[in-house]
């Protein structure tokens, strides 16, 4: 018997990508894994710019490796006072993706040859899954342009600035969306088709010709579902 429960839960995240986060369970199939969607409301970037600012790292990478996800659980949720099988399921995934720099167009933090850390979020355990819309998590072997906020400098760990707006896959020598639903940001669409070689060999050019008009309406999307707000940076599984 194939069975659904639906229900509506979330949580804003406030620290981490610079974003407000949702995370809701659309649905529950008993038989299968529980599926949990993840929802961003990030600032909308006038120019290249403008999100450059934003970041303390600028590269090209290929992605090394994928780690495990682990289950983080926000600074202030009680978990201590709920009910166990609540408490094990608090919180959502996040998985840590290992980048070779090959090339830094800004910061200093990283020179070609090097290993990053770039945590997203989503990820699950084999019985839960989080999927961050519009954000998949980075494949093995790929490369990507990365705009990127220093987590832990120590450990050259980082997040991505803006979320679609900050990551672009390099692919036949051109940069391409990460997903379909990413062409909602205005920077996206006037970096995508773009020679990966022009913007790597230009990037200090383009930084004053790369401007975009965002009509008044445009905001990121958002929904409608109860939220808890709490202040967390995750960036260690939880215990």
């Amino acid at each position: 018997m194939n069975m659904r429960q639906y229900v509506l839960v979330g949580f804003v995240m406030i620290g981490l990508l610079g974003a407000k986060v949702m995370a809701s369970d659309r649905y529950k199939d008993e038989a299968t894994i529980q599926m949990h969607y993840i929802e961003a409301d990030y600032p909308i970037y006038e120019s290249l710019s403008q999100m450059t600012g934003d970041s303390d790292l600028v590269v090209v990478g290929q992605v090394k490796e994928v780690r495990p996800a682990y289950r983080v659980v926000p600074d202030g949720v009680p978990v201590q006072e709920l009910p166990k099988e609540k408490a094990d399921n608090v919180g959502f995934f996040v998985t840590e993706v290992v980048f070779v720099v090959q090339q830094n167009l800004m910061g200093d933090d990283a020179n070609n040859g090097q290993e990053i850390v770039v945590i997203q979020l989503g990820g699950g355990d084999g019985t839960n899954l989080f999927v961050m819309e519009q954000e998949p998590i980075s494949e093995v072997g790929k490369t990507y342009l990365l705009f990127l906020d220093a987590v832990d400098d120590v450990s050259q760990t980082y997040t991505i600035v803006g979320g679609p707006q900050g990551r672009y896959l390099a692919q036949r020598s051109l940069l391409t969306m990460v997903s379909e639903e990413a062409n909602y940001y205005p920077l996206v669409t006037a970096l995508v088709g773009m020679n990966v070689d022009d913007v790597t060999n230009n990037f200090d050019a383009l930084l004053d010709t790369i401007q975009v008009e965002i009509p008044e309406e445009k905001d990121a999307p958002v929904t409608d579902s109860p939220l808890i707000d709490v202040s967390t940076k995750p960036l260690q599984p939880s215990k």
